[in-house]
């Protein structure tokens, strides 16, 4: 093959990678979107964590804009700092999640009502 040819493949694959991190964007704005509303809607305390799992979701979004335009995750260094970051608050958020459901179920029982968190 001549070299032009692997320079339009290795062109092809580039573009490819680019519109797939700009679809991944959307995806993780569109979640961000949906615990944003889940938020809105919610009347469970404690009320912070469903905003902060949309704004981190909405970083973690907008940081794939940008790994669309330099081309990779780990360039520049801020680049990954911000989706390590984010994904070290994504967890963190869900080891808590998981944290309050069991304490809630061993709290109230699994059919019993809660005025204080919803149900449990």
């Amino acid at each position: 093959m001549s070299p032009a040819w692997w320079d339009w493949i290795i062109n092809a694959a580039g573009k490819a990678v680019d519109g797939f991190n700009v679809i991944e964007a959307l995806f993780w704005l569109a979640v961000a979107a949906g615990f944003a509303w889940a938020a809105l809607l919610s009347r469970k305390r404690p009320r912070w964590a469903l905003p902060a799992a949309a704004v981190t979701l909405a970083a973690f979004g907008i940081s794939d804009f940008v790994e669309a335009r330099t081309g990779a995750w780990w360039r520049p260094w801020c680049l990954f700092v911000w989706k390590a970051g984010c994904l070290a608050l994504l967890i963190s958020l869900y080891a808590w999640h998981r944290r309050e459901k069991r304490r809630d179920a061993a709290a109230c029982g699994a059919e019993t009502e809660s005025p204080e968190r919803g149900r449990c």
